[in-house]
């Protein structure tokens, strides 16, 4: 039913900005253009540029083109400049407006230059594009300062819808400091959530180094659980005083007066939405906060999500401490060393083996005394220590209990508890 109404919208609507859903919306064909897309790309977003920060809004041609020209395309002529605008128009991404107050001739004022200026549409699609290419290039911080922030505005809310009656406070200031808490949890808000994909896509990624993440490791176990505790301390607070405010009839209170002030004075009815748009716009903005903070929901899933996060990070720093640690198993050396004595082709290999093995040309078992007094002399007739039979004979005792010889002498031991 819904999206009937709005595919009936009246005929006698003919704003450029009333977008029909089932109509083709050509203002978006200069983002798909593959001819001309990337000078289009670069001339709207000069218009984005002029509109945000120089507060200009009609330019010439030929500023379009030096600024082209000074982005993009060096050989940038004012004949393509003027075709790409004129396409832009068709689209409906520029207006045209003629300046005649630049005219010094009777000519000049009969056919006077063109000024071009974004419309509003254009500028909100272009405003889109920067956002979401921000939101990609940035990295997200934990706004710590911004929870105090916004309690404090909070309680100075509730103190002035505590009021009796409406009129008694400037609604004007009330709705602009709600839009302001509103702009810093929102703000807040989506730092955390890019901050915490960061920190996912970073634990995806391969082994880093090891002294640079023990590092990394400090700083965002402190970074993370100051916040972590900060937000337990705070969503509390926020949590009780807006659920307060559903209980004691504030929050429709400053729905009316979030609505009152939503939209700036419009010159036409046409462009002014309806007063249930609005209260619905203002209600929409008061329960995503309160739904934000309410038990279980998005405040309380961030923390525990932070903080495993945390957790891994922990878990892999001590991964890659326990990698970069000496290799302290004997069994496996020796089991190592064995495996090459065994594929040695002869006994000066495996003797070279040995000796490295162990930094000692005689076996680290069998002391020196073993193998007989040393001498200076060499007698090819004697034998070799080796081959004489030993002057010890140990009698060695067996482990295993079933071959052992005598039993012990103790007396049993009798258990009494039955």
């Amino acid at each position: 039913l819904q999206i009937a109404s709005i595919a009936t919208v009246d005929e006698r609507l003919s704003s450029p900005s009333v977008f029909n859903i089932t109509d083709r919306l050509p203002i978006f064909s200069y983002l798909v253009n593959s001819n001309r897309i990337r000078w289009y790309r670069v001339i709207m977003r000069y218009f984005l540029q002029c509109h945000r920060e120089l507060y200009r809004y009609q330019l010439t041609a030929q500023e379009v083109r030096d600024a082209v020209r000074a982005a993009f395309d060096a050989e940038y002529t004012l004949e393509q400049c003027q075709n790409d605008l004129a396409a832009l128009k068709e689209w409906g991404n520029v207006t045209t407006i003629y300046d005649s107050s630049r005219a010094t001739s009777i000519a000049s004022f009969l056919s006077p230059a063109l000024l071009y200026q974004a419309t509003p549409e254009a500028i909100a699609i272009e405003t889109f594009l920067d956002e979401q290419t921000r939101a990609n290039m940035g990295k997200g911080s934990l706004r710590q300062g911004d929870l105090p922030h916004l309690w404090k505005t909070l309680q100075e809310l509730d103190e002035n819808l505590t009021a009796t009656g409406i009129e008694t406070i400037n609604s004007r200031e009330m709705a602009e400091e709600w839009q302001r808490a509103f702009e810093v949890w929102n703000t807040m808000a989506r730092e955390a959530a890019q901050y915490l994909a960061n920190m996912l896509q970073a634990a995806q990624q391969g082994r880093p180094d090891f002294e640079a993440y023990q590092s990394y490791k400090a700083a965002v176990v402190a970074y993370v659980h100051g916040f972590a505790q900060a937000l337990t301390q705070y969503s509390r607070r926020i949590r009780t005083l807006l659920a307060s405010w559903h209980e004691t009839g504030k929050k429709e209170r400053l729905v009316e007066i979030i609505a009152q002030h939503l939209e700036p004075p419009a010159p036409t009815l046409e462009s002014r939405s309806t007063e249930d748009d609005l209260l619905q716009e203002a209600r929409n903005q008061v329960e995503a906060m309160m739904n934000w903070f309410a038990l279980g929901k998005n405040a309380d899933s961030f923390r525990r999500n932070a903080l495993a996060e945390v957790d891994k990070v922990v878990r892999r720093a001590s991964v890659l401490s326990a990698s970069i640690r000496p290799n302290a198993n004997y069994a496996a050396n020796l089991h190592m060393l064995a495996q090459q004595l065994l594929r040695a082709n002869n006994g000066e290999t495996a003797q070279q083996l040995f000796s490295l093995a162990f930094a000692n040309l005689l076996p680290v078992h069998l002391p020196e005394s073993l193998a007989g007094t040393p001498s200076a002399t060499y007698d090819a007739t004697e034998g070799s220590a080796w081959q004489e039979p030993p002057d010890v004979n140990l009698r060695l005792r067996p482990i295993s209990r079933a071959n052992r010889g005598d039993h012990p002498l103790e007396d049993p031991v009798i258990d009494n508890r039955t």
